[in-house]
């Protein structure tokens, strides 16, 4: 029997790159796309390290602000950034900690702007006592 319950959730979210290719509309070198990846798995890594410290400020420096950017939650519910933030200070005040195990990750360069990313991971569920940590 498993002792613990974990949810398994699927991040996809189309990532900005800050430097477009100079060459629009060239296909991209297998160099400069594995360096666009390099750049947004920067990004993303310090994104996860700042979700597991419950810090929704820093998960949240690097996303595009504006009325097209929008977070599908795991539930699939959608928000604004904003209010996406807002929902995990919240859901942070119920937990002492938060940690992901990977599943699979993937960065697929779409263009020389535009970036794939999709990370299916396991979570402890909040209200396990592994989620809050010793008592």
């Amino acid at each position: 029997m498993i002792t613990r319950a974990l949810a398994a959730l699927t991040l996809i979210a189309a990532l900005a790159v800050t430097a477009p290719d100079p060459a629009q509309g060239a296909p991209l070198s297998a160099t400069r796309q594995a360096e666009i990846i390099t750049e947004v798995k920067a990004v993303t890594t310090a994104m996860w390290d700042a979700f597991e410290r419950l810090d929704a400020d820093a998960a949240m420096k690097d996303f595009p602000v504006g009325p097209a950017t929008l977070v599908v939650d795991s539930d699939g519910s959608i928000a604004d950034p904003d209010a996406f933030r807002e929902g995990l200070r919240a859901f942070y005040t119920s937990i002492s900690r938060m940690h992901f195990a990977t599943i699979r990750e993937e960065y697929r360069v779409l263009a020389p702007d535009a970036v794939l990313y999709v990370r299916s991971y396991l979570s402890p569920k909040p209200d396990s006592p592994r989620s809050r940590g010793p008592r």
